[in-house]
């Protein structure tokens, strides 16, 4: 739950502040669906997740395919519409900012859908392409187990291209130029 703030700001400021156990929500219902905010964002953004020190990913890579993409769609409107329906008024005023943090970074992620940025976007500074760029200075290797993970995601980079060009393609016969 606390690491639902701690990632907002890791995003916008791209370091995380220390997580305490005061930030934690104290509504169950509210942690979990922080909790798993996280868990979908970090299962979207594996190399970022690594940075951010959640290392259960080491060894993926985005997956950018339709269906991975409609998956997680789909878990974040679940997660908004069961987040809109806690009531805030018995919530601390900790939780109360949480549920709304929670509710803004769904709610900027559903609204971004419309724009389709899977089907067309080729962007030179900060493309799917960078992602390989970044990752030894966002893969730190202190053991062997790291740098088996690393290799395993190199291994891995030719697959994620390839789910960019199918993606643009399909932009291509959508209309998306």
């Amino acid at each position: 739950g606390a690491a639902l703030v701690a990632f907002a700001l890791a995003t916008s400021c791209r370091h995380s502040p220390p997580v305490t156990e005061a930030s934690t929500p104290t509504s169950p219902q509210l942690a979990r669906l922080a909790d798993e905010y996280w868990d979908l964002e970090m299962r979207k953004n594996p190399v970022w997740a690594t940075f951010l020190a959640d290392r259960r990913f080491d060894d993926e890579l985005p997956d950018i395919t339709p269906s991975a993409t409609r998956a997680a769609r789909e878990k974040a409107r679940t997660i908004h519409a069961q987040a809109t329906a806690i009531d805030p008024r018995p919530l601390s005023a900790r939780d109360r900012v949480t549920r709304l943090m929670l509710l803004a970074l769904l709610e900027g992620s559903i609204a971004t859908e419309i724009c389709e940025l899977q089907l067309w976007d080729v962007n030179a500074l900060d493309g799917v392409q960078n992602v390989l760029g970044e990752m030894p200075q966002l893969h730190s290797v202190r053991e062997k187990r790291d740098a088996d993970t690393l290799l395993a995601r190199y291994r891995k980079s030719g697959h994620l291209l390839d789910q960019h060009v199918s993606n643009l393609r399909t932009g291509v016969q959508r209309g998306y130029l």
